[in-house]
């Protein structure tokens, strides 16, 4: 399910682990016993590049998380099922 794990973040309300993976290019989101996941953001064809860095905001239920490509990083916010 992971290849290139760069980042891990816990929502702290609902116990829901978050990591990026920069080789599947996606964010992914499971609950307390991975009975259940899905990804919640997938950087398809983002010229921004791949998902690493993230954070959390469990009370205001933001998403954020990091880009980088060789010319530049960006940091994007989404609410926590990733509508951006």
């Amino acid at each position: 399910m992971a290849h290139g794990i760069e980042n891990l973040a816990v929502d702290w309300l609902t116990g829901n682990l978050y990591w990026t993976d920069s080789d599947y290019k996606w964010i992914m989101v499971a609950n307390k016993d991975f009975s259940q996941y899905k990804q919640v953001y997938k950087a398809t064809d983002d010229p921004d590049g791949p998902p690493y860095g993230l954070a959390i905001h469990s009370t205001k239920q933001y998403l954020f998380w990091s880009t980088y490509k060789i010319m530049g990083a960006t940091i994007k916010r989404a609410d926590l099922t990733a509508n951006e």
